[in-house]
């Protein structure tokens, strides 16, 4: 049977009246395709074909080919363009991938090419590298902590302790932003502050202008050190606004927002300092801490008002006119005290609250989160009850907070600063203000025997010149017109501020605002509410309150996370490690970290002793 040669339908070699002659009269004819035909017509039998021959076919055909698939290509679209850019660089395995991570191995002092140890490699302890080395500079001028920086078991400890040792680096993410936004439109709601930008900028412009015209070298002294607010002034400032007026808004309208407290923690003796246990601040940690919420309520009965309406018509009867209110606060704390001898803990209480928010109503997937947030409540609690407890301990210990900080207490304050506390808090500061101006007592002991070494003139009335400065013969009138005749102002300089332009025998100091805190701490006492502590969840979004939990205030326990905190801070235990591992995605030591890797295994010990030089 002779073999035919039939190309297949599927080759691509198609070009039209081709004819090719052999030797022995071979013939090959090449014809158009047709969609229902072969493409090429049965070949004459190649038996007797030469070699030559068909080696001639063979390359024809192939030339065919290559010439077919060129005039297809060229009806196909371009291919796309390849991306230009830059090639890819090697990645080192052993490169530090953040700044958190660069700052542990420059001051651990670990080569690149290892992982974390899970503990120190120094011989410094945690709190002593915290106070020595932090990106917050005012860590090392005033050693502290805050209270949630007691708070180790919120995610992980080893995360806390190489964040330490990494040099404390603040890193704000945007759900923290909207937290700190959503606090402040609460306190603003709470806290109405009045709009005194007007008068402060015309306050300041007079001294510009007072300086300017001023020649002698001593008056020009004293006019540049009125433009300078230093450590003292900043926090006479936030004594007055997140002490005293807050805890005067608590008492008179059962709500205060963002209050200061503080308290001492001795980390050998793993306890706080007390007005029970005081015998000295030596050996303690300040902690600072700001506290959500207090409500001053009857947490039977919500509704019950009586308290503050007593008080409100107390203030009316005593202290206000048909004009204004000028409460003395000498009075105010004795009033105070007399009304709430007819309540009770049952009747009235201080609560303790937290506010926590979110970005949708859910509340936090950890359990450690939702502990953390209520043994925050536990330590204001007991920092809030330890500095009701006692006025003498309280003043003392402001001082003692005061001079960690590095703050002169005995040091006059800033007269604009001083103007200031009067515009926006005269219903409670101006008669204490006009006392010291007289040299009278305020009713505060401790403060009243205080001498004051080197004591000068204070000199309140330099800010209120006229055209010229003078140190011996000045004149205000005009000056106190201008401010007066300013568009909404409410405030009757030129009546109020006379009995305040001479020198004053007492200067308004740290000293002072460290009494009159302390005393409005003690006006609750009896009240604090000993069983119960709260937490509110809140959407930042729709600015509403979607959980809150109620914790029912245990000591032990209490007790339990102070020593575990003191144990962390002192060093003297081993962190603990992360609890679930998908707290590490977001973690900046993930990437060299055992345990985040899950490589911890029996060889850790060993791997620990190696990196601190103990290895045999």
């Amino acid at each position: 049977m002779n073999d035919k040669l039939q190309p297949n339908k599927s080759d691509n070699d198609i070009i039209a009246n081709t004819t090719i002659i052999g030797e022995n009269n071979l013939k090959i004819t090449k014809i158009e395709p047709e969609t229902t035909e072969p493409r090429y017509q049965p070949l004459t039998e190649l038996k007797n074909a030469s070699n030559e021959e068909i080696s001639q076919l063979s390359n024809h055909i192939e030339s065919l080919n290559i010439q077919i698939k060129q005039e297809e290509e060229s009806k196909l679209p371009p291919p796309p363009k390849k991306k230009r850019g830059r090639k890819k660089k090697h990645q080192d395995p052993n490169k530090l991938k953040n700044q958190n991570l660069e700052q542990i191995f420059e001051n651990w002092k670990l080569p690149h090419t290892q992982d974390l140890p899970t503990i120190n490699p120094t011989n410094i302890s945690p709190y002593k590298f915290y106070t020595t080395t932090n990106s917050d500079e005012s860590i090392i001028r005033s050693p502290r902590l805050s209270v949630t920086k007691l708070l180790v078991n919120t995610w992980c400890q080893l995360r806390d302790y190489y964040q330490i040792y990494a040099g404390s680096n603040r890193l704000k993410g945007v759900n923290v932003k909207a937290g700190h936004t959503y606090h402040s439109k609460l306190e603003l709601e709470t806290h109405e502050f009045e709009n005194i930008e007007q008068d402060m900028s015309l306050i300041n412009l007079n001294v510009e202008n007072l300086k300017s015209q001023t020649i002698n070298k001593e008056e020009l002294a004293v006019l540049e050190k009125l433009s300078e607010f230093n450590i003292n002034d900043q926090l006479a400032n936030d004594w007055c606004d997140k002490i005293i007026s807050r805890l005067f808004n608590l008492v008179v309208n059962s709500e205060a927002r963002e209050v200061l407290v503080h308290g001492y923690v001795n980390l050998n003796e793993e306890k706080l300092i007390t007005s029970e246990n005081f015998d000295g601040f030596n050996d303690s940690v300040l902690i600072s801490g700001v506290i959500d919420l207090l409500k001053f309520i009857n947490t039977n009965d919500p509704t019950n008002l009586d308290f503050f309406v007593e008080i409100q018509n107390m203030i009316d009867l005593k202290f206000s006119t048909k004009n204004s209110t000028r409460i003395d606060l000498t009075s105010f704390f004795k009033e105070i005290s007399e009304i709430l001898t007819n309540y009770n803990k049952q009747e009235l209480n201080v609560n303790i609250m937290e506010l926590k928010s979110r970005s949708w109503n859910q509340l936090p997937n950890y359990d450690s989160v939702l502990k953390s947030a209520k043994y925050q409540t536990y330590y204001y609690k007991n920092m809030f009850t330890n500095l009701s407890q006692d006025s003498k301990f309280t003043y003392y210990s402001l001082l003692r907070n005061a001079e960690i900080r590095g703050c002169n207490v005995d040091e006059p304050l800033n007269q604009i600063l001083v103007l200031k506390l009067i515009r926006l808090y005269s219903d409670f500061l101006y008669d204490d203000f006009l006392k010291l101006c007289n040299g009278e007592p305020i009713g505060f002991e401790l403060f009243d025997n205080h001498i004051l070494k080197n004591k000068e003139p204070y000199n309140f009335g330099l800010l209120f010149q006229d055209n010229s400065f003078s140190l011996n013969d000045s004149s205000t009138s005009q000056f106190l017109q201008d401010l007066d005749e300013q568009e909404n102002s409410n405030f009757n300089y030129s009546e109020l501020l006379k009995p305040l332009l001479k020198p004053w025998k007492t200067p308004p100091t740290l000293r002072y605002l460290a009494s009159r805190s302390s005393q409005f701490y003690t006006i609750f006492q009896n009240f604090i509410n000993e069983e119960y502590t709260y937490v509110e969840y809140h959407n930042s979004k729709t600015e509403k309150n979607f959980k809150t939990i109620k914790y029912k205030y245990n000591p032990v326990i209490f007790q339990q996370q102070l020593k575990q905190a003191c144990e962390f801070w002192k060093g003297t235990t081993k962190p603990e490690f992360v609890d679930n591992l998908n707290k590490c995605k977001y973690c900046d030591f993930a990437t060299r970290c055992m345990v985040a890797k899950n490589e911890i295994n029996e060889n850790l010990n060993e791997f620990n002793d190696t990196v601190n030089g103990n290895s045999n």
